[in-house]
């Protein structure tokens, strides 16, 4: 359990599997999801398959988790070092960011569990354990799109400070205004 918001938490993370691919495209194709970046994925068994199963399978360097409140699964956050996409590498050139650096991308399905402090305490949580995951990643840094205030103040309310805004090539492949985020690693590394 986790304090929040006021609020008492308990956040769970279990790696995904692809027997959760349903409940994950009902969440894509939630209004308040399908109008994120994440609105790029298909709302369906094949874009679930194309968005995770490599990652799944351990194939590459992303690790996908299931979020569960108390028994009841809410959501998904995954992370991956910089390096590992260099085409997100490459978009990050504005702030620089090393290979080693780490990011998470992250989203509530459930519409009850939004806007309450639940993404907030979800990221907090789940960056906590972050580090021995990547104990030469030196923070985490997110991009986000503007136009996204719920998953940017989500992120501040979790301690990520705004490093840059402007406009960024987004997942639509176009350029968006988007807000870059990061979060030091706590215990002054290097």
């Amino acid at each position: 359990n986790k304090q929040a918001g006021g609020l008492m938490r308990d956040l769970r993370f279990r790696p995904l599997l692809r027997g959760d691919f349903p409940l994950v495209v009902r969440w894509l194709a939630q209004p308040h999801v399908a109008a994120t970046e994440w609105g790029t994925v298909e709302a369906s068994l094949a874009g679930a398959e194309g968005e995770f199963g490599r990652s799944v399978d351990g194939a590459d360097g992303t690790t996908v988790f299931l979020v569960s409140e108390g028994e009841r699964p809410i959501g998904i956050i995954q992370s991956y070092r910089i390096g590992d996409d260099p085409e997100y590498s490459d978009d990050l050139w504005m702030v620089g960011a090393p290979p080693e650096e780490a990011s998470i991308d992250y989203l509530i399905g459930e519409t009850d569990a939004v806007g309450r402090g639940t993404g907030s305490a979800m990221i907090r949580l789940f960056v906590a354990g972050l580090w021995e995951r990547y104990p030469d990643a030196p923070s985490v840094i997110v991009a986000v799109l503007a136009d996204n205030p719920a998953s940017w103040r989500a992120l501040e309310k979790a301690g990520f400070n705004r490093i840059w805004s402007g406009m960024a090539r987004s997942d639509y492949g176009t350029d968006q205004p988007t807000h870059i985020y990061r979060l030091l690693r706590p215990d002054g590394f290097p």
